[in-house]
């Protein structure tokens, strides 16, 4: 039974069951989506429908949100907000290769670009920082290597607000371990990435 209170555009409350909302006619679905958020976020949910159990055919929602997409996406539209300002352009997905045959071929989360050359590299990792494998900074070292940057952050999900620089020997490329705490309110997560935009200019 899904129950929705529409108070800003019928001022009902409507409860609907799986099977009722499912032998909707089109035409009436097109309706219900117009009606207010509620009724869209149902349908979605509704439309997720994966299987069925037991004799009565019960059917079972599946919704599910690809967190790392979520969180990359966030950090992605952050970052290019923040370095709107300072000029260069930001890529998401930026697609490179390791070796001069583009061969071993890469996808960096997040490049920025001044003057037409890579400037800074950043990875979204939507994992807890303390379980964080040394295989991350592997991975950006490698991004950094074949786009001949020398900054890079990797950006973790956190509590709190931690920083940690990595210089990594014989070579100019420092790694910055970030932790952003997504339990503040959502104007202090953009501070916390407009604080990691600036840090880059530093």
């Amino acid at each position: 039974m899904i129950e929705l209170d529409e108070n800003d555009s019928t001022g009902k409350t409507v409860s609907l069951t799986s099977a009722q909302v499912a032998r909707l006619q089109e035409s009436e679905l097109v309706s219900v989506r117009r009606t207010g958020s509620s009724f869209r976020l149902a349908d979605l949910v509704l439309r997720s429908l994966s299987f069925e159990v037991g004799k009565d055919k019960l059917s079972i929602a599946s919704f599910v949100v690809n967190m790392e997409t979520v969180f990359e996406d966030f950090l992605t539209a952050a970052l290019t907000e923040a370095w709107r300002t300072v000029g260069g352009r930001t890529e998401r997905q930026f697609w490179t290769a390791l070796d001069p045959d583009g061969l071993i071929k890469m996808k960096v989360d997040v490049v920025h670009f001044v003057d037409g050359r890579p400037r800074f590299v950043v990875d979204a990792k939507y994992k807890r920082r303390r379980k964080s494998p040394t295989t991350d900074v592997y991975q950006v070292l490698a991004y950094c290597t074949a786009l001949q940057v020398d900054r890079a952050w990797l950006v973790y999900p956190g509590n709190g607000v931690t920083v940690t620089d990595h210089r990594v020997l014989n070579s100019p490329v420092t790694i910055t371990k970030c932790s952003l705490d997504l339990t503040a309110p959502p104007e202090e997560i953009l501070a916390q990435v407009t604080d990691l935009a600036r840090s880059a200019w530093t």
